[in-house]
């Protein structure tokens, strides 16, 4: 059986009500999401709340998730390949491992969010908000992160050769000598007042200078 509105197994309305509920209430009533290990590929998720819900390597590749609010998510190993996530918040969210590739997510704040090991290549990110993320060895290759926010974010590691950074943010972030900006376009528009590489700060030219030659 299926609900009507977004063709949702009934089981899985009933648990994105009662996630709802949880969250309007306070967790008064209700309770959290628990999709661990599901598959629910292809999925319309958008406008749900996902807060503080467990969604540890479940399936939700070509899903659309627009505007969920997922603050506080335990998703490490989701799948959200070829996912639509404008305007969603990952605010705090654990999604190590988590697969984004050739997702699509305009203005997605993933603050303080862990995103170690997190793929994101070939994907359209633009001005989303990685501010204070942990997105060591994560992987941005070749995908549009035009205007994003890499404010103090975590960067040891990172990959983002041929990507798209033409304004993005990149002042306070953490480099280190495996981090790769090869082939990045727009390097020489982006906002960076300094960087710390190696623990050394790096102020203004110099700061621009680290990023063109990692």
């Amino acid at each position: 059986m299926f609900s009507k509105e977004k063709n949702l197994p009934n089981n899985l309305a009933l648990a994105l009500a009662n996630s709802r509920l949880w969250y309007e209430s306070g967790g008064k009533n209700g309770q959290r999401l628990y999709l661990a290990y599901e598959n629910y590929e292809g999925m319309d998720f958008s406008g749900e709340f996902f807060t503080e819900a467990t969604l540890q390597e479940t399936n939700l590749n070509k899903s659309c998730l627009g505007s969920v609010n997922g603050v506080r998510a335990l998703a490490n190993g989701i799948m959200l390949k070829n996912s639509v996530l404008h305007f969603s918040d990952w605010t705090k969210a654990e999604m190590e491992g988590a697969n984004l590739s050739a997702a699509q997510g305009k203005r997605v704040q993933f603050v303080k969010a862990l995103l170690r090991e997190a793929v994101f290549c070939e994907s359209y990110f633009s001005e989303s908000n990685f501010s204070q993320a942990v997105c060591i060895r994560a992987d941005f290759s070749r995908s549009n992160l035009t205007g994003a926010n890499f404010t103090k974010t975590l960067l040891d590691g990172a990959n983002f050769k041929n990507a798209d950074l033409t304004n993005a943010i990149f002042s306070a972030c953490h480099l280190s000598e495996d981090t790769k900006f090869s082939g990045a376009n727009g390097i020489e528009k982006i906002e960076c007042t300094h960087v710390f590489f190696q623990d050394k700060r790096l102020d203004g030219a110099l700061a621009k200078d680290c990023l063109q030659n990692l």
